[in-house]
């Protein structure tokens, strides 16, 4: 598998699900004859794609049922921020932001938070809770990001 370093900022879809994944301790990524990224976290298998059972799917940056309950437990806020398109249209996006609620590998201050920006609440939430566990830069599999 290769893998591509990438910008926790920038993660989405697939991607940003499977980095949400590792920082809450996944292993044995493998990807099998249907097409589909597996991994197993917490004993249990998990699928990178819709249409699977409630138990298999894994979307956190798209589903409240996965997402909310990581941002409650990490404690991420939210602030609005508007930005201006080239058409000149206004677009909204969020900032989720945290403070480090375990310690981890890359823990230099208790003072240090972090955040991330997205076009809704559960991406920007799972972008700063990446970069929280993992750091600014993250290697994902190059075929996540086609």
């Amino acid at each position: 598998m290769n893998c591509i370093e990438v910008n926790a900022c920038d993660l989405t879809g697939r991607a940003l699900d499977l980095a949400v994944a590792m920082s809450e301790g996944a292993t044995n990524l493998r990807f099998d004859t249907v097409a589909c990224w597996w991994f197993t976290l917490n004993g249990v298998d998990r699928v990178l794609s819709s249409g699977w059972s409630a138990a298999q799917n894994y979307c956190p940056s798209t589903d409240w049922n996965y997402g909310g309950p990581l941002i409650g437990r990490e404690l991420i806020s939210f602030s609005e921020v508007c930005s201006r398109e080239k058409d000149g249209r206004n677009v909204t996006s969020w900032l989720a932001t945290c403070r480090p609620v375990h310690q981890f590998q890359n823990y230099t201050s208790r003072n240090s938070v972090f955040s991330g920006e997205g076009p809704t609440h559960l991406i920007a939430a799972m972008r700063c809770y990446v970069a929280s566990k993992l750091g600014a830069r993250v290697s994902i599999p190059k075929e996540l990001l086609q």
